[in-house]
C-alpha cells in the first residue's frame, strides 16, 4: 500500500533575526522527526520546494544537513525546487548536489508507485501530465495557490486545470489543510515547515505534515502536527524594533509586494505605499509613524 509523509518549505540555512535559539538546529530536529516517522511507517518522503533558504549555503550549515540525509539514505526521499532566490536555478541550485549524490531521489518528470502515480512540478515549469487512469495521480507543485485571494501573485484553487487527482501545495506559508474541490481534486497543504518571521502565523504556528495513504484507490490524509519550541521568539523594545537590519528587511518585503500588486500601486510613492498597507493591515499608527520617520533617514 502506498504511504507517504508530505511537508514543505522547510527553508533551510536562514538566520532570522527575530529568533534567539538556533534556526537550524530547529529544523534538523524537526526533519529528523520527520525522516523517523517515515522509517518506522514504511513512508516515501515528499518535500514541496525551498528545502534551503538561499542557494548559497554555507558549508557550516550544509553538513549537517548532508549527515542526516545520509542517516536515512534507505528512505526514498523526493524534493521539488522551489523558488529560485532560495532552492537557486537548476544548474546553482544545493538541491542538486543532494540529488547527485543520492540523498534526494533524482526525478524525471513523475515516478510510478504500484497505486500511484506522482508528477513533479518545478517552481516556474510546466509538466505534462501522462494520466495512468489505472492509478491515483498526485502532482507535487511549488506554484502559490490559495483558496481565498491573497497580496502576492498567485493562482486560485478554483481555477487550476488539472487531470490528477491530488494536488499537493507548497510557496504559500499558512497551513490551508486539505481542500475537496465540487469535481472532486483535492489541494493538500500543510503550509511550512519554517517559522522564520516574528508575526501572527508563525507565532502562532504548529508545523505540520500531511501522512497519506491510499486504500482502495482512495486517498486518506491525515495531519500531524511536529513538535516543536515555542519560546523562541526576541523580545524588542519599541526604540529597537526597526535598527538598520529591520529597515533593510522591512524595504525588501514592500519591493517584493509592490511588484506583487495591481500595477497602478507602482505610481504610488514608497511612503504613500507603506501608508497603504499600514491601512489595511492594522498597522499600529505608532508603529507605522516610527517606520516611517526611520525610513525618511535612510
Amino acid at each position: 500500500m502506498f504511504r507517504a509523509i508530505y511537508f514543505t518549505d522547510t527553508h533551510y540555512g536562514c538566520q532570522p533575526l527575530t529568533r534567539k535559539d538556533n534556526y537550524n538546529e530547529s529544523i534538523l530536529k524537526k526533519l529528523e522527526w520527520i525522516f523517523n516517522l517515515a522509517k518506522k511507517n514504511n513512508c516515501i518522503v515528499l518535500h514541496g520546494g525551498d528545502l534551503f533558504d538561499k542557494p548559497n549555503i554555507s558549508l557550516t550549515d550544509l553538513i549537517p544537513l548532508a549527515n542526516l540525509f545520509r542517516k536515512y539514505n534507505d528512505l526514498q526521499i523526493y524534493s521539488i525546487r522551489g523558488n529560485e532566490g532560495h532552492d537557486g536555478l537548476e544548474e546553482l541550485s544545493p538541491l542538486e548536489f543532494f540529488k547527485s549524490t543520492g540523498m534526494i531521489k533524482n526525478n524525471d518528470e513523475y515516478v510510478d508507485f504500484k497505486d500511484t502515480r506522482i508528477f513533479f512540478q518545478n517552481h516556474g515549469e510546466s509538466v505534462k501530465e501522462d494520466i495512468d487512469q489505472a492509478k491515483v495521480n498526485m502532482i507535487l507543485t511549488h506554484e502559490m495557490i490559495v483558496k481565498e485571494p491573497a497580496i502576492f501573485e498567485h493562482l486560485l484553487i478554483k481555477d487550476v486545470e488539472t487531470n490528477c487527482k491530488v494536488v499537493f501545495l507548497a510557496d504559500y506559508h499558512p497551513k490551508q489543510g486539505v481542500i475537496t474541490r465540487e469535481d472532486g481534486v483535492i489541494f493538500v497543504s500543510p503550509g511550512s515547515l519554517a517559522r522564520r518571521k516574528k508575526i501572527k502565523n508563525d507565532i502562532e504556528k504548529k508545523p505540520t505534515i500531511i501522512y497519506i495513504y491510499i486504500k482502495e484507490g482512495v486517498p486518506i490524509f491525515k495531519e500531524l502536527e511536529v513538535p516543536c519550541e515555542t519560546d523562541i521568539w526576541i523580545q524588542r523594545d519599541m526604540e529597537d524594533i526597526f535598527d538598520d537590519a529591520y529597515i533593510a528587511i522591512l524595504e525588501e518585503e514592500i519591493k517584493k509586494m509592490k511588484e506583487s500588486i495591481d500595477i497602478q500601486i507602482n505610481t504610488l510613492s514608497l511612503e504613500d505605499f507603506i501608508k497603504l498597507f499600514a491601512k489595511n493591515t492594522s498597522v499600529k499608527e505608532e508603529i507605522l509613524n516610527m517606520s516611517l520617520e526611520r525610513i525618511r533617514k535612510v
